[in-house]
């Protein structure tokens, strides 16, 4: 009879507890112990248990809250001496992991257009430009502050390439680590570098977007898949190695094949940097070689625990990420699914653990507000299986035969995988459609996966199938007819804003493209867009063609019916659902800043919003002046960012606006708002709002003669400081 000792069950709850509400779990910790005092011995203890488990998470997490460099701290300069880490490349940027020496910390340091030749193991001087991590704060969007502290990073910096204090104080000991590095590189085979290495930096943006859209960004994670494999191929190879030894007598073949493959699994957890996914696979090959050596049967689960109680104690905060959800509990679904079950055929085994993992992840992933995307069940069922028996292997027998100076494996590997990207590609918006799940009905979806993964026999999949349907044609509440909402997102240095009416949806710039090929409306717009199921903007309005402006423009182009950009602004009134719209441009002005379209917003009821891009005060003296648009406004988006360049004082008294709303980044280095600029605001009584501060700030308008409805957005679950 399979019995695990609640205890661990326990450490487990809490510790899962504590990683998603810290807070809520604590507060919880006084009615566990009052509770404690009425029940008997055995839940007394699993009640202590949860309550360690608690603690561990909470204090670890309170530790690297207190190691980071705080917000308010801001930017400060200073030669550190470390230890380098994982090493990235992508395009001219370097990113690498610095360990100060005698310090319990981590820095994650980026160095563009570096001189430097950087390698793991190193120990370097590096005259750095340090700042407090800082995560853009939307609805529903990711916490990158909250990511980076979880893996131990403290700060991020940036090399100043030109001091005279950067240098090499020793060199690395690991030189086939380096070779193997330098074989793989990110610039000449950066399909291989991803799937060896998990390093996905040296794939251009329209792969990266493809693997996260599709659902097979798990191919592209060092997991249990690569390390098994790994694990396998060793054991194997070291097995017919000693078939000669057989006609001597010799008995030790299984066990010197086990460990082994253990050996080259730990390896290559080592040389990948041990991530969550990988230490949970090498912890279950060990278990997996202390089953295959003992007389006695152990059920698998008893091991599947072992290792998450190891990975827990061995890195608290791992569940913070959606990473460690989706590794342990797609191998649990497995588990439990196959568990007394009869031996399927081997198709019929890999379309259950398809289903059993495309549930199960579906569920992790909602959970995270993330997109649930059907196609990824077929294209696993195909790629995963393609993977491990050909993929993998002659990936692997490739490096060995090019550290003996033959790359012609690599080369033909690459471009074959190029022309199954490039597959892929041409199915992408089959591969990449999403099911359009509210975000406030997720939990429904979520119920309805989790009911199609217990046992057939409780006849539960007609509940579970209505949950999903519900969750997909309930009714989605919208503005009013006349009225509209206003998110104004934060996107760092940069702009973008969504206009919602009762029934349409108007995208007011988009955020900045960053140098790895992705931007700001990968991480921010899209998944917005998704978790309020909207698939067609009815517009995307380009206020000024800078970067900070327009990036994500080849990203959302296909998504709008209209895009309206500096070069065909055109003066226009029209409107929709009750709310009025008016676009207009400054006279003698249609490029650089200056050239920024405007757009008006006005509700039925008259109250509006002014889009004003980065004019400056040219535009702004032609505006008031010879402009012939109504230029007041309730709410206004400050021009150029809250920069000096901009808001007159005739420019603010034409607006004459109650509230204002600057778009910039968080210690930006053009110094936006600028404080005079601040005091202008202030002696109008405008309310101001920051995205660097506030984060997102979204304002209801409603169709009626009511006060306007201001929230701003912060990460909420006490992750912020």
């Amino acid at each position: 009879m399979l019995v695990i000792k609640r205890p661990f069950i326990g450490f487990i709850i809490g510790t899962l507890l504590a990683s998603v509400w810290p807070n809520l779990a604590l507060l919880l910790c006084p009615l566990c112990l009052l509770f404690s005092f009425f029940v008997g011995r055995t839940t007394t203890y699993f009640l202590f248990s949860l309550l360690v488990g608690v603690v561990w998470v909470n204090a670890h997490w309170h530790h690297a809250q207190a190691s980071a460099r705080p917000l308010q701290a801001g930017k400060s300069q200073q030669v550190v001496m470390g230890d380098i880490g994982f090493v990235s490349r992508q395009g001219h940027k370097l990113e690498f992991e610095f360990s100060p020496v005698n310090e319990p910390i981590k820095l994650k340091v980026s160095c563009y257009r570096c001189p430097y030749e950087v390698k793991v193991g190193e120990r370097w001087r590096f005259d750095l430009r340090i700042k407090p991590i800082h995560s853009f704060q939307n609805p529903g969007g990711f916490d990158y502050r909250r990511w980076m502290l979880s893996k131990g990073y403290a700060a991020q910096a940036y090399v100043y390439a030109a001091s005279s204090h950067n240098q090499l104080i020793q060199p690395s000991a690991l030189g086939a680590l380096n070779s193997l590095d330098s074989v793989l590189s990110p610039k000449s085979l950066p399909i291989l570098r991803a799937l060896v290495l998990g390093d996905k930096n040296g794939l251009n943006g329209s792969d990266k977007r493809l693997i996260f859209s599709s659902g097979i960004s798990h191919l592209f994670v060092v997991s249990g898949l690569h390390v098994g494999i790994v694990a396998g191929l060793a054991g194997l190879l070291v097995y017919w190695l000693q078939r000669p030894l057989l006609l001597l007598g010799w008995r030790h073949g299984y066990f010197l094949a086990s460990m082994s493959g253990l050996g080259f699994a730990c390896l290559y957890g080592f040389i990948t940097g041990f991530q969550v996914p990988a230490l949970r696979a090498v912890l279950m090959v060990a278990c997996a070689v202390l089953m295959l050596q003992q007389t006695r049967f152990t059920h698998v689960l008893h091991y599947y625990v072992f290792a998450l109680l190891m990975v827990m104690l061995a890195k608290p905060l791992a569940f913070m990420d959606m990473g460690s959800w989706l590794s342990f509990s797609i191998v649990l679904a497995l588990i439990m699914g196959f568990a007394g079950s009869a031996r399927p055929s081997w198709f019929g085994g890999l379309l259950r653990a398809q289903w059993l993992a495309f549930c199960m992840g579906g569920v992790v992933l909602l959970g995270f507000h993330q997109s649930l995307v059907p196609f990824s069940l077929l294209i696993n069922l195909l790629l995963i299986p393609l993977f491990t028996i050909f993929v993998m292997p002659a990936i692997l027998f490739a490096v060995i035969a090019t550290l003996f100076g033959h790359l012609e494996g690599l080369i033909w590997l690459e471009s074959s995988l190029e022309s199954l990207m490039l597959l892929m590609h041409q199915m992408d918006g089959v591969m990449t459609w999403w099911l359009p799940i509210f975000i406030e009905y997720r939990y429904l979806a979520m119920f309805g996966l989790g009911l199609f993964l217990v046992p057939k026999v409780l006849g539960l999949r007609m509940v579970a199938g209505t949950a999903i349907l519900l969750a997909l044609i309930l009714p989605i509440k919208t503005p009013e007819y006349g009225g509209f909402e206003l998110t104004v997102f934060d996107v760092g240095q940069g702009s973008a804003a969504l206009i919602q009416t009762n029934s349409g949806h108007i995208l007011v710039d988009t955020g900045a493209r960053f140098m790895n090929g992705l931007g700001v409306a990968d991480f921010v717009i899209l998944p917005y867009l998704r978790q309020h199921t909207i698939k067609r903007l009815d517009m995307l309005h380009i206020t000024h063609k800078d970067n900070d402006h327009a990036g994500g423009l080849g990203v959302l182009r296909d998504l709008a019916l209209v895009v309206v950009g500096q070069a065909d602004c055109h003066r226009a009134s029209w409107e929709f659902d009750g709310v009025s719209f008016t676009r207009f441009q400054a006279d003698g002005f249609s490029q650089g800043n200056n050239g920024s379209c405007l757009l008006k917003v006005t509700s039925l009821a008259g109250q509006s919003v002014l889009f004003t891009g980065d004019i400056e005060k040219e535009a702004e003296m032609a505006l008031v002046k010879h402009s012939g648009v109504d230029l007041s406004a309730n709410v206004l988006i400050a021009p150029h960012h809250g920069s000096r360049s901009s808001s007159t004082d005739e420019f603010l008294n034409s607006v004459d606006g109650q509230i204002v709303i600057i778009s910039s980044g968080f210690l930006n280095h053009y110094g936006h708002p600028h404080e005079q600029i601040l005091n202008k605001y202030s002696e109008r009584n405008m309310m101001v709002y920051t995205t660097a501060y506030d984060g997102a700030i979204q304002v209801a308008f409603p169709p009626r003669q009511e006060a306007l409805v201001v929230s701003t957005y912060r990460p909420n679950f006490g992750f912020t400081e």
